[in-house]
């Protein structure tokens, strides 16, 4: 029954993918298994990557008639930590 699932443990990004529901079969739910770490003191290269989730929702009817709101669509941004440190700063910038 859920709409979207959304994982952070591994503090790296990893995949997103979409499940379509056994349910539902016109419904997919967007899978996404880790964003990354958004903010860190680390500056690997790969632990400065980072995904935020773009979700677009939309209120719709469902086949027994009932209101419910959907995920229309499902993306991601790509973003990357930006460290100065020389001016104590760090940035988040879309990539």
């Amino acid at each position: 029954g859920a709409d979207v699932i959304i994982g952070h443990h591994p503090h790296v990004v990893q995949p997103m993918e979409r499940y379509r529901t056994r349910r539902d079969p016109d419904r997919e739910v967007p899978i996404y298994y880790s964003l990354g770490n958004l903010i860190n003191p680390f500056t690997a290269d790969y632990l400065c990557r980072s995904y935020v989730a773009r979700l677009e929702l939309a209120r719709g009817r469902a086949k027994d008639g009932t209101v419910k709101t959907y995920v229309r669509s499902a993306g991601r941004v790509d973003v990357r930590q930006v460290i100065d440190e020389d001016a104590g700063t760090l940035r988040i910038v879309a990539r």
